[in-house]
């Protein structure tokens, strides 16, 4: 099956990154169905959107009925901030979400983690990304750990605000006295692992 016949569903578009990796795999011939809480009005016979909430049932129709082979997990809510919710909603959420791929005859499934993610991590961020790597480990899931995401066009996420910030205020406080690497990774360069993962190359 060529590229150009395949379909692949992408959770999270209305946020930075899944919106780049939705039109990165749409310009080069797949069929994108864009798992988003926010479907608009836009029309593009390449990218169809499908409601979709973290907190939500998902129904295992959504990917078989679309003949969707490939998933890539990038939603997270942000807006749950106390961890019994945040565990509700996007832990529970997306062991839901890959369940139901998995039960729709999804062969491949790629979840977008975080570098924040590690045995002993403090952040609730990466507390959840972690447990839900634990899941899709069981699913035999692709799990990859991106750095911050930036790209030539208006940058969003993490990398986009931090960018504002400097923009704004002519004296920026070190975190860690300065001496914290941060991990960067072009979206074209990201967008490419992950179509090389959904292609098998």
């Amino acid at each position: 099956m060529r590229s150009s016949e395949q379909s692949c569903a992408v959770t999270g578009t209305s946020g930075y990154v899944g919106s780049r990796i939705s039109k990165y795999f749409a310009a080069r011939g797949w069929r994108v169905y864009e798992f988003t809480r926010r479907p608009g009005a836009r029309q593009d016979p390449a990218r169809m959107q499908v409601p979709f909430q973290l907190d939500s049932p998902v129904d295992p129709g959504a990917f078989r009925h679309n003949g969707i082979r490939v998933l890539i997990h990038c939603a997270y809510d942000f807006r749950v901030l106390h961890w019994t919710e945040i565990r509700r909603v996007n832990v529970e959420g997306s062991a839901r979400l890959l369940r139901a791929a998995k039960g729709g005859g999804v062969d491949k499934i790629i979840f977008l983690s975080s570098i924040s993610a590690f045995e002993g991590c403090r952040s609730l961020y990466g507390k959840a990304k972690l447990e839900i790597e634990k899941v899709a480990a069981d699913l035999g899931a692709t799990i990859i750990r991106p750095g911050l995401v930036y790209g030539s066009e208006r940058p969003g996420g993490m990398y986009g605000s931090l960018q504002r910030v400097v923009a704004r205020f002519p004296i920026m406080p070190l975190i860690g006295s300065g001496k914290h690497l941060q991990y960067l990774v072009h979206e074209d360069d990201l967008c490419e692992l992950l179509l090389g993962f959904a292609a098998g190359r």
